[in-house]
């Protein structure tokens, strides 16, 4: 166990936890959604809330099931769905809606303020937790009611996102949920846009957030720099492959598998034929090993389109490609890249996994994605783990989620070596997913 002192006492149980949590969500709840944290995001994120309903589903489902609906409200007509829901009364955020200006593109929805962008396709999963934790009448109509948006979201990423290729396509670093990841640094110095393309903007994240503990301006300017080329282009670009940032993710795509596998079950629940999805998935799962499966880091990478080959930068989100199930002969070698070079002791029974190997020169113990251990990708892998039948890896991984939060609070993410909390606290995806691992609390 790491040496600082707990918020809540040396052994805080199991069940003021998730007292504490609920508080947490309660405090972020809109209405209608959930905000991801008090202060720095003030609206709704597409995944966020995917993890939140995923959290609430056995503790508080009508939360559950309005979260995702309200999310799906505000589905584009093409099927996206976009990252960020405006909300009505919070200023100050960038990118504004006002930047954003998505009611000037014809496949928005009215109504409502969103992004143009999205992010990985978590809510296939939502939808089958939500479900199963109230399979009586009730969830089975909320199961009818998202089973065709979430058809026509999956549609989208294959049909519009999959350029060349069964991977699906990021266009921008926001949409794979990992800003600043390292992975994305060359493919990001690449573009070299002239000062002129660059519209203006004010951070705000860093009069919230410690300035260390965020993207750099350089990062940022290329961020800038993507969402005008992307507005301009009304999110949709006539010919993606001129498109200068394209990367097919590997936790996005093994996301997509996962989800696509999901959609397939949710069908059958509803009596209809999954066999589609299920191909889907079978095809994506096969590109994934063939393409993305690096012999050199035992582990799978992402691709960068641009240019046409591997990103030799292995980073956590690659063991979501567990979720994937892989080829069996590679999964030894992916566990053993887990144990040897990732993990790090939390307690006696738990274990962090960084964004980043501490042994990496990319390593930053605090600086977003490039070192610090997220709730959420944590839940993921052990989720993965869980289904290649790793039990007792996954169950290691979830102690070591109990050990951060218990130590330090609900923050946005954590330095893996320290256990301090960073970025913003009150984090709605870390109180979810603890709720998921802990909860005692059932309200039907």
């Amino acid at each position: 166990m790491w040496g600082w002192r707990s918020l809540y006492g040396e052994d805080m149980d199991h069940e003021r936890m998730a007292l504490e949590a609920l508080l947490v969500l309660e405090g972020n709840w809109l209405g209608r959604s959930t905000k991801p944290a008090p202060h720095l995001y003030p609206h709704q994120w597409s995944w966020d809330s995917a993890f939140i309903a995923i959290g609430h589903a056995g503790v508080r489902w009508d939360r559950a099931a309005v979260e995702l609906l309200t999310l799906f409200e505000a589905q584009w007509s093409s099927g996206l769905v976009p990252h960020i829901v405006f909300g009505e009364g919070a200023k100050g955020y960038w990118p504004s809606l006002e930047v954003w200006d998505s009611h000037a593109c014809a496949e928005a929805p009215t109504g409502v303020a969103t992004s143009g962008i999205c992010q990985p396709p978590v809510h296939a999963l939502a939808a089958r937790r939500i479900f199963e934790a109230r399979p009586d009448k009730q969830g089975r109509a909320f199961l009818s009611a998202m089973f065709e948006p979430i058809t026509a979201w999956h549609d989208y990423l294959h049909r519009e996102r999959a350029i060349g290729s069964v991977l699906a396509e990021i266009w921008h670093p926001w949409e794979s949920g990992m800003d600043n990841s390292p992975a994305w640094d060359a493919a990001l110095a690449a573009l070299e846009p002239m000062p002129e393309d660059i519209p203006q903007y004010v951070r705000v994240d860093t009069d919230v957030a410690t300035p260390t503990d965020r993207p750099s301006d350089e990062d940022y300017d290329r961020y800038a720099y993507l969402l005008h080329r992307l507005r301009r282009d009304n999110y949709a670009p006539a010919t993606p492959q001129d498109h200068p940032f394209r990367v097919r993710d590997v936790l996005f795509n093994s996301l997509l598998v996962a989800a696509d596998r999901d959609l397939a079950w949710i069908a059958e629940q509803l009596g209809a034929d999954g066999s589609p999805s299920r191909e889907r998935a079978s095809a994506l799962a096969f590109e994934i090993d063939r393409v993305l499966w690096s012999e050199e880091f035992g582990m799978h990478v992402s691709y960068d389109a641009v240019v046409d080959r591997q990103i030799p930068q292995p980073i956590a989100g690659g063991f979501v490609a567990l979720l994937a199930q892989p080829s069996s002969d590679l999964i030894p070698r992916i566990l053993d890249v887990l144990e040897q070079e990732f993990l790090v002791g939390a307690s006696p029974s738990g274990s962090v996994l960084p964004t980043v190997a501490l042994s990496d020169h990319a390593f930053e113990s605090g600086r977003y994605w490039r070192g610090p251990a997220w709730v959420q990708i944590t839940w993921l892998v052990a989720t993965g783990l869980e289904t290649v039948g790793s039990d007792v890896l996954a169950e290691q991984l979830r102690d070591g989620i109990i050990s951060l939060i218990s130590g330090a609070g609900f923050w946005e993410y954590f330095d893996p070596a320290t256990g301090e909390g960073h970025g913003s606290d009150r984090f709605s995806w870390t109180a979810a997913l603890l709720l998921d691992i802990v909860s005692p609390l059932r309200t039907g």
